[in-house]
């Protein structure tokens, strides 16, 4: 509803970005004119944090789908009787079958959660673009504030992934 609210008024896009709120992961009994940040900070934060939720969903999917490749290319042992093979066989594809629909759980609580973080990312996008419209100083504000955070996240890499 914000979105749509501030779209079209300059007004309301003005009040939005004069507006201080609490600082991700402040308390709102421990609020303090340090733990307030303008709401553009505020966005552009939480964008980077769904992004990264996002981005951590996605690599928790390779992990599944990988480990479940892998434990099909196990060897079966294939010796004994052909009525114990056949009792076997029906208990290993009734676990196939059961381990196999708790894969599919998995993945569709994982696209889950990928779709839900990347489609929050995708309406904040929107909203700081709108916040920032038809004002140069905000829209600089912005490209600066992305260059910090991109800043911190490429000293966080280890030192080999920097030196190119």
């Amino acid at each position: 509803m914000l979105l749509n609210l501030v779209e079209h008024s300059r007004k309301i896009r003005a009040q939005v970005l004069t507006m201080k709120v609490r600082s991700f992961g402040s308390s709102a009994s421990s609020s303090t004119m340090e733990d307030e940040q303008s709401t553009l900070d505020a966005f552009i934060q939480m964008f980077f944090a769904k992004e990264e939720d996002a981005k951590k969903e996605e690599a928790s999917t390779d992990d599944i789908l990988t480990n479940s490749t892998d434990a099909k290319k196990e060897p079966k042992d294939s010796q004994g009787s052909s009525s114990q093979e056949s009792a076997k066989n029906s208990q290993e594809s009734n676990k196939d079958s059961d381990s196999l629909q708790d894969i599919i759980d998995k993945l569709i609580q994982t696209a889950g959660k990928h779709m839900e973080s990347s489609m929050i990312a995708a309406h904040l996008s929107l909203l700081i673009a709108y916040l920032v419209m038809e004002d140069p100083v905000r829209f600089n504000s912005l490209l600066l504030i992305q260059r910090r955070y991109l800043r911190s996240q490429i000293s966080a890499l280890p030192l080999s992934f920097t030196s190119y």
